[in-house]
């Protein structure tokens, strides 16, 4: 007898959500709708090490039955699972060393003092800020030979790794606010959250007759609009935290500048979705 569904509860399913990322763990696509499947199929049994998020056509996978059974099986379900996290693990480390670790900033917190919330020294944000023109251009460096392939899934990977690399300047500078600021559940989480949003928004866009009526390009589009927020929200976050303390019309052309081969790329590719809107438009 089938066991009655009950709701995953709220601290487990943030924490499932977080460690992999909002994305399917099988594909691996962002920006794709995903659900918290429980592995063993029960559907009570709420343990971590029992949930994996899959996306709608990857879940249905593992209810179809083909010639020997399921198409997806618990246990090749289990090892996509721990395989995606230890690489979402092995992303956000990667994307802390050359965020905050190479420029000497590992570690730093906000401080306690008798019971008060302190912010790090301000010199350190500014010299950061400083800093953050010259991550981009070189994270956009590090990504021109995989959108010089123009196969799409090297492109969308290069893109996801600039995306990396900016979440965790936004969890670093969100040390400059107050502890539980943006969340009670803590910078890290929220940013992910915040992510895997303007991912799933601009898929949507690109897929407008519904999910793979882009085609390929729309996962890397999509990619490109996140891109483009998380931009925009770090320049934000440091006009909030460092207005009067550095010139900003000075930053933001140095910004800007970083950013310019970033721009022509994905407007290039903007008239290549356009021809492609061309095509499914219905007449």
């Amino acid at each position: 007898m089938a066991k009655d569904r009950t709701p995953v509860p709220i601290e487990i399913s943030t924490e499932v959500l977080f460690q992999q990322d909002h994305t399917c763990c099988v594909c691996r696509e962002r920006g794709k709708s995903v659900q918290i499947h429980h592995i063993d199929e029960d559907p009570t049994n709420h343990a971590i090490d029992n949930l994996s998020l899959l996306c709608l056509e990857d879940h249905n996978r593992t209810l179809l039955k083909g010639g020997f059974g399921k198409n997806l099986l618990p246990d090749e379900v289990r090892r996509y699972r721990d395989d995606w996290i230890e690489r979402v693990q092995n992303r956000r480390q990667e994307a802390d060393v050359l965020a905050i670790t190479a420029m000497g900033s590992a570690g730093v917190v906000a401080r306690k003092i008798e019971g008060e919330w302190s912010a790090p020294p301000l010199a350190l944000l500014t010299a950061y800020v400083d800093h953050l023109p010259e991550l981009r251009r070189a994270a956009y460096e590090n990504a021109q030979h995989d959108w010089d392939t123009g196969a799409t899934v090297p492109m969308r990977r290069a893109t996801a790794d600039i995306i990396d690399i900016l979440e965790r300047v936004l969890v670093y500078m969100a040390n400059w606010y107050p502890e539980d600021h943006f969340s009670e559940r803590g910078s890290a989480a929220y940013f992910s959250e915040f992510i895997a949003g303007r991912y799933h928004w601009h898929r949507a866009l690109f897929e407008p007759t519904g999910p793979g009526s882009g085609g390929t390009l729309a996962g890397l589009l999509a990619a490109g609009g996140a891109l483009t927020d998380v931009e925009n929200a770090v320049e934000q976050m440091v006009e909030g935290l460092t207005a009067g303390d550095v010139d900003l019309i000075k930053w933001r052309q140095a910004w800007k500048e970083a950013g310019e081969r970033q721009l022509s790329f994905f407007e290039r590719l903007g008239e290549r979705w356009k021809k492609i809107v061309e095509k499914i438009k219905p007449t």
